[in-house]
């Protein structure tokens, strides 16, 4: 198994991290990973084992950072479902310019409803796989704080926390 780790530049000029694992010979296939939100490319350290099953099978897999997170360049407060959607695209232009292999998108949580809206805009997604999607994004994200969507909306950002601590949200997350 081949290991690279890299960076390709986006549209907006941020340096997004990637990780990619190819097999020896012509892959079969290629996977895009897109990670859950506030998560890294490394999804909790369980890629490493799941790239080597799925070259093993005859695949290549590629993992990224979306913008703001993880080594990635960007805030994540500029994060939306919008501009991931965009980071995804140069993602997959950069794979299919490399290789033409059939393309397929893994996105867990908030990375498969990204992953969902590419996979609706690109004919060339021959394969998609959805781990703990949320397909309700307001619901999703806001049912406990209704008013925080209307101050989002209304073009201001919002603190919140998790486990991991304090971020911003900006309001393209909540036009989103």
């Amino acid at each position: 198994m081949f290991f690279d780790k890299f960076h390709i530049t986006n549209r907006d000029c941020h340096r997004l991290a990637c990780l990619l694992y190819l097999p020896s010979e012509r892959p079969f296939f290629q996977l895009i990973v897109s990670h859950g939100f506030r998560g890294a490319k490394e999804n909790s350290g369980r890629l490493e084992v799941f790239a080597s099953k799925v070259v093993n099978q005859g695949g290549s897999l590629l993992a990224f950072d979306f913008a703001g997170s993880g080594e990635s360049e960007g805030q994540f407060v500029d994060m939306s479902l919008t501009r991931q959607v965009e980071n995804l695209e140069d993602v997959s232009e950069y794979s299919l310019a490399r290789d033409n292999s059939p393309l397929v998108l893994l996105g867990r949580s908030f990375g498969g409803s990204t992953s969902l809206v590419k996979a609706a805009m690109d004919g060339r997604v021959r394969g998609l796989v959805l781990w703990s999607t949320p397909v309700l994004l307001q619901q999703t994200f806001f049912v406990h704080a209704p008013q925080q969507l209307e101050r989002m909306l209304q073009g201001e950002s919002l603190k919140f926390e998790d486990d991991k601590g304090g971020f911003l949200l900006g309001p393209e997350f909540g036009y989103d």
